[in-house]
């Protein structure tokens, strides 16, 4: 089985087929109530631009509108779980959170579709799984990192570090652009989940067809059934796999030490340098390649097609993570004086710039563009990019070449035909 697949979207969802997916687990046990949070940035002509948003069902925050000399940030209030009038409302006259400001969410273009991921219980609020949907309903919003100043209002010296606090977003290992104009609708399952309780690990769920699969180590093979209790050892539970699955193998929800980014730790913060140093130790490898400062704005600069080579074929194999800054004897040079050269910019300015580069080349050129995330990161003082691949459900090819790349070893050769790909689906695997 693989896994990926079965946690986030392959392919991406139109309106009718987004709410579809929702009514397959959890329309009718939706709360009746939902927060709309969101964020914009005043243009040059003084209207308000959105930035960033969410919806999230059960959660309530104090209603409110704050508005600093370039940024305002809003929360509103609906008595209402009708997903299908939110939708309409983005894609049609926009959805209103501030009459008074004119703040409007609304989207630049009506085939605007949506992507997916399953969140495990562990890491929400609610402690509830949850289906992240998100839509890039404002990819031209140029929103710029800078102090946020406001009369009587406190002061922040970065407005993206105040939206990430603000937002909510950053889960566990998760690197999200705030400023990207992505918004979120999180869709809690109600239904389904696992349970944790006195070293108990319990299924709780209105379905009968589900059990979790696992273990506790890897000699101890798990299998529980719905209206049973395991005993778990605190020591193992950071261990273990656990995943609760329905008799067609949909995974509701997890908890494991395997899946990144919501990796299972037993400490409250995970090193996320620590386990990305571990990574490149190891040198390239099946799910690990290293490459150097890439220049994207240079003319005919061959070696910008490494990018999606290197991408296409760890999706087309287990996953893994391409690394820029980082040369091949495993010395991590980072990419700050060159980004800033290249972009002209603030270093923070021109890695957010140098990152929405890379993310357009790759979407616009591999068959599946949602296979991968991109963040920086700064390691032993000096910032790199990381491009954290998943595997493709479907074997996923360069799209103005018709050629696809598989990984091989410490390699990205072509792939022959589609059914290379059997090689490496003939065992259950899991990728980091």
């Amino acid at each position: 089985m693989n896994v990926t697949s079965k946690i986030r979207s392959v392919g991406q969802l139109a309106n009718k087929e987004l709410l579809a997916h929702i009514d397959s687990y959890s329309s009718e046990k939706l709360p009746a109530e939902f927060t709309i949070k969101a964020v914009f940035v005043k243009k040059e002509d003084s209207c308000w631009d959105f930035v960033v948003g969410k919806c999230d069902f059960g959660i309530h925050e104090s209603e409110g509108v704050t508005i600093y000399s370039d940024y305002a940030f809003s929360i509103i209030h609906y008595k209402s779980n009708d997903l299908s009038k939110i939708l309409d409302q983005i894609y049609s006259t926009g959805l209103i959170v501030s009459e008074e400001y004119n703040l409007c969410v609304k989207t630049q273009d009506e085939n605007r579709k949506w992507k997916w991921e399953l969140i495990p219980s562990h890491a929400t609020e609610l402690l509830y799984p949850i289906y992240q949907y998100s839509c890039d309903i404002n990819s031209n919003v140029n929103a710029v990192d800078m102090p946020l100043i406001g009369f009587g209002l406190p002061y922040f010296e970065s407005s993206e570090k105040y939206i990430r606090e603000f937002m909510l977003l950053d889960h566990f290992h998760r690197h999200i652009d705030v400023r990207n104009g992505t918004f979120f609708l999180n869709v809690p399952n109600l239904v389904s989940r696992l349970m944790f309780s006195e070293n108990q690990v319990s299924i709780q769920s209105e379905r009968d067809d589900v059990c979790v699969v696992g273990h506790l180590n890897e000699d101890e093979p798990l299998i529980l059934r719905l209206g049973k209790n395991h005993y778990i050892e605190e020591d193992k539970l950071s261990k273990a796999e656990l995943w609760l699955i329905t008799r067609s193998n949909d995974v509701l929800d997890y908890r494991s030490k395997l899946t990144w980014p919501y990796k299972y730790n037993d400490v409250d913060e995970p090193d996320v340098e620590k386990f990305l140093l571990s990574v490149i130790e190891q040198g390239e490898s099946l799910q690990c390649e290293l490459k150097p400062y890439i220049d994207l704005l240079a003319d005919n600069n061959k070696k910008a097609f490494q990018l999606e080579k290197t991408v296409c074929a760890f999706s087309n194999a287990i996953g893994g993570k391409l690394f820029l800054g980082v040369n091949d004897d495993m010395i991590i040079e980072g990419i700050d004086e060159k980004v800033c050269r290249a972009y002209g910019s603030s270093l923070e300015e021109s890695l957010r710039v140098y990152c929405k580069d890379i993310n357009k080349r790759l979407y616009e050129s591999l068959l599946d563009g949602n296979c991968y995330e991109i963040y920086p990161i700064k390691i032993n003082g000096v910032s790199i990019i990381v491009v954290s691949v998943t595997a493709s459900e479907r074997a996923n090819y360069i799209r103005n070449i018709r050629q696809a790349f598989i990984r091989k070893g410490g390699t990205s050769a072509k792939m022959a035909f589609a059914d290379e790909r059997n090689d490496y689906a003939r065992n259950p695997f899991f990728s980091f």
